[in-house]
């Protein structure tokens, strides 16, 4: 029995080293250049064209999902925030294109938020990342030019009620990221809709 749990700790281990390119042979957290359609003005929006900024939060998405919708006034009150407190940070939803969420949804959706959407069309950032959930964070931290990977998972203890929150996950990772106080990579499972593969 005891082996058999050791067996899966180190599958587990390997997966999420494998998605994030943590392993040893590989040394790094780097995430690899993409680009998107910005469902807003459908133009693309390039990840290292947002160099200049030291802190980028990518958000996945659903129009349909019910966990995506109760978080929506948690992103919005968060973007609002870091609009207004820090001109360093740049916080971009990805969609990751469920089959439930329609073009017309997802425009709407994109209007409600009036933040970059970004249509992962082909699912390529999604598995590039690893995202599995509806609503997931990613934050990147930038570093000449190039963005490495420091959270993923959820972003608070609570999807069902925002009064109830005790750990602002994101948030605090954030604020740690801008004051150089975060080196390691964290991990807060997410709970939400699940990701249905193309």
């Amino acid at each position: 029995m005891k082996n058999h749990t050791w067996l899966l700790l180190f599958l587990e281990i390997s997966i999420i080293c494998t998605a994030f390119e943590l392993c040893p042979a590989q040394g790094t957290n780097k995430v690899e250049n993409f680009t998107l359609t910005n469902l807003l003005d459908n133009k693309p929006l390039t990840l290292n064209e947002l160099g200049q900024v030291e802190v980028v939060v990518l958000i996945f998405t659903s129009a349909y999902c019910p966990y995506s919708k109760s978080y929506q006034t948690r992103v919005l009150k968060l973007a609002k925030k870091i609009e207004t407190e820090q001109k360093s940070v740049k916080l971009l939803l990805i969609n990751p294109e469920n089959p439930q969420d329609t073009p017309e949804m997802m425009q709407e959706n994109a209007k409600v938020y009036n933040l970059p959407y970004l249509l992962d069309k082909n699912q390529t950032v999604t598995a590039q990342l690893g995202a599995v959930k509806t609503p997931e964070a990613f934050v990147l931290q930038a570093e000449n030019g190039q963005f490495f990977l420091k959270y993923h998972g959820a972003i608070d203890d609570n999807p069902q009620v925002a009064e109830e929150v005790s750990e602002n996950y994101l948030e605090k990772t954030i604020y740690e990221l801008l004051a150089k106080q975060n080196l390691g990579i964290s991990y807060n499972k997410p709970t939400g809709c699940m990701i249905k593969k193309q």
